[in-house]
């Protein structure tokens, strides 16, 4: 009867211990989980990712799936972070058009609950200013570039006709018959010529 009674206790107190450790793994769960999601909420996101992988190794199965959204969330912003140094790194170097892309390439550098997402709104806005400036210079460029064409091709085509003048010209009063006109002053008009 009393090996009974001790062994009953012992069942008694194992059930205890592992209810107790339950509610410590319970609560460490939670503190970890509260310590790693600090660290996603201020931005050190390779910190909260690697803090998430390791829980991850220890979280029962029910809560496996919200952790791996996490995770994927996670991952997500840490690119976001990349993505917005290497735009500010581009930006800083007058590489705006790459700048763009790498702001835009991500939805989440967008997206107001980035950590930096101030940050980047600052810095797209820079880099939309200086892209709409680069654009403005280049179309003054280009009317300016239009306007020479224009008088060039003026040009040219006022030298042609003068040209063909010329030969006309040339053709009537050098030509096989060799006229030899004068007007009242008595310069011929092949020399007249010369003086227009």
């Amino acid at each position: 009867f009393l090996a009974l009674r001790l062994w009953h206790r012992l069942v008694l107190l194992r059930s205890k211990l592992k209810n107790e450790a339950k509610e410590i793994s319970s609560n460490l769960y939670k503190t970890l989980r509260k310590k790693i999601d600090d660290d996603f909420f201020a931005g050190d996101y390779l910190s909260a990712l690697s803090g998430y992988r390791k829980l991850q190794e220890q979280t029962p199965a029910d809560q496996q799936p919200e952790l791996s959204e996490r995770i994927d969330l996670t991952i997500k912003l840490f690119i976001a972070v990349e993505n917005f140094k290497k735009a500010s790194m581009a930006a800083s170097h007058g590489k705006w058009p790459e700048a763009r892309i790498l702001l835009e390439e991500s939805e989440y550098t967008m997206d107001p609950n980035f950590a930096y997402h101030e940050e980047v709104r600052k810095l797209y806005g820079q880099v939309q200013e200086h892209l709409t400036q680069i654009a403005e210079e280049k179309k003054i460029e280009e009317n300016d570039i239009e306007k020479k064409i224009s008088a060039m091709q003026n040009l040219a085509q006022e030298n042609k006709e003068k040209l063909i003048f010329d030969d006309v010209l040339d053709s009537i009063l050098v030509g096989p018959q060799r006229w030899s006109l004068s007007n009242p002053s008595g310069k011929t008009i092949r020399s007249l010529r010369f003086m227009l």
